[in-house]
């Protein structure tokens, strides 16, 4: 999960934005495993790079709550 956060900041502050060579979540499923703050962080990260669709999967049993939309 940190990897994922850091190499997607780094890619998008290292590229030029219109060269395709930074991480791109657009159009894609994204599936994250886990439930804490950094778990939290990737699912807002994926729906920020554009998913398509963002499932998270923890082993906590917790109250869920399902987001159909997100305003930008």
């Amino acid at each position: 999960a940190m990897d994922f956060l850091s190499l997607s900041q780094k890619s998008w502050l290292d590229s030029e934005h219109d060269d395709d060579k930074f991480i791109d979540c657009a159009g894609r499923k994204v599936v994250v495993i886990g439930g804490g703050d950094t778990a939290v962080d990737c699912v807002a990260t994926a729906i920020r790079l554009g998913a398509e669709s963002v499932l998270q999967f923890s082993r906590r049993l917790s109250r869920c709550t399902e987001i159909r939309e997100m305003s930008k």
